[in-house]
């Protein structure tokens, strides 16, 4: 298959969370349980890794818990051992969408979604939050530096290299990957009953991988 796809289960139906590794077919996964979540791998011997990892979050925000139903956080861990991409990860829910958009000054790209009495929101990093990873070398969360070639000198990734939306589509644009390179790319998911306040909203906003990471590792 050309497209890895993982599904998770919401109240106003399944969101597709997908990576597409241009020009490269994927086996079946490998699954394993971790402490906390669980990971989903696809290898191609030699060329690429991909992994997928999901956990359940807690619904705190500034050490207050917020009025969710749930939250769900996924990373998408792309490894490359020859040069491969570009790569493109999505994530979608049926029908469309309400707000969307880039939070200024929150370094968020999201969507709304407000069905049936209830709110959701789907979530990831900005462009300016994607290039100061990439600029950040070494540390958390780093992107592969040859992709500073992309970047303009006082802003974010110009063209096939950031996050935007195609109709009520999530989307995030990876260019090619060098010889290893590695992207952790991440999507937060949050619902609660439709109340006057963003409480999904506020909660996809401030995660990143490491966040989620570290939870799907922790200790119960």
């Amino acid at each position: 298959m050309a497209a890895l796809e993982h599904t998770v289960a919401t109240p106003l139906g399944e969101i597709t969370l997908a990576c597409d590794v241009e020009d490269v077919r994927f086996p079946a996964p490998v699954g394993r349980p971790l402490r906390a979540g669980s990971a989903q791998t696809w290898s191609v011997s030699g060329v690429v890794d991909v992994t997928l990892v999901v956990a359940h979050m807690d619904s705190r925000l500034n050490d207050h818990w917020v009025p969710l139903d749930d939250f769900v956080g996924a990373v998408w861990m792309v490894v490359a051992h020859a040069p491969v991409g570009p790569t493109t990860i999505t994530a979608r829910l049926a029908g469309e969408g309400g707000r969307g958009g880039f939070a200024p000054d929150e370094d968020l790209c999201a969507i709304e979604y407000e069905r049936n009495g209830v709110a959701l929101a789907i979530g990831t990093h900005d462009d300016d939050v994607l290039a100061r990873r990439v600029r950040d070398q070494p540390g958390v969360d780093a992107l592969p530096r040859q992709w500073g070639q992309l970047l303009t000198p006082e802003s974010g990734p110009p063209t096939d290299f950031g996050t935007g939306f195609d109709g009520a589509t999530l989307v995030i644009r990876l260019p090619p990957m060098p010889p290893q390179g590695r992207a952790d790319i991440h999507v937060a998911i949050a619902w609660g009953a439709d109340r006057d306040d963003d409480a999904p909203w506020l909660a996809v906003d401030g995660h990143s991988p490491t966040s989620i990471l570290t939870t799907a590792l922790r200790d119960d």
